[in-house]
């Protein structure tokens, strides 16, 4: 007569233990997006660093530090964004980026027409020509 009664508890500790692994494996795997991304690319004198709040479809603002790889003088006057989706073709219209002093930059505009992986070209021009920096990463629709 014992034998009904464990598996009348077996059962609900059965159930109970796979929705428990099937919680603890979604909390592993899910990754929200971040509120936050910061990227590194360089050039043949440069590094960049670019900031964004969400990298997300529609309006982005974007910070960009440019400092010297052997750390002299950082001679660069203008910067422009250039994105591109190499998977579908697509590609965006360059955006120009605002200098904020001191080899910091600011830009703010569309960049990315779709969710997906973006390749974005950092172009720098100065007194010593220009240069490109590339970075690649994903971007929401939200």
């Amino acid at each position: 007569m014992s034998r009904p009664r464990n598996r009348a508890v077996l059962i609900p500790l059965g159930v109970l233990a796979v929705v428990v692994a099937a919680v603890g494996g979604f909390l592993l795997w899910y990754q929200p997006d971040p509120l936050e991304v910061s990227l590194t690319g360089t050039s043949a004198n440069y590094t960049v660093q670019l900031r964004f709040d969400h990298p997300t479809v529609g309006t982005n603002t974007v910070d960009i530090a440019v400092d010297r790889r052997d750390h002299g003088p950082v001679e660069v006057d203008r910067v422009a964004l250039e994105a591109v989706m190499p998977r579908m073709g697509h590609a965006m219209p360059q955006l120009s980026a605002e200098p904020r002093g001191q080899g910091r930059f600011q830009a703010r505009g569309e960049l990315f027409l779709m969710a997906g992986v973006w390749t974005v070209s950092v172009r720098l021009h100065g007194a010593g020509g220009g240069e490109l920096a590339t970075v690649t990463l994903p971007v929401s629709t939200s």
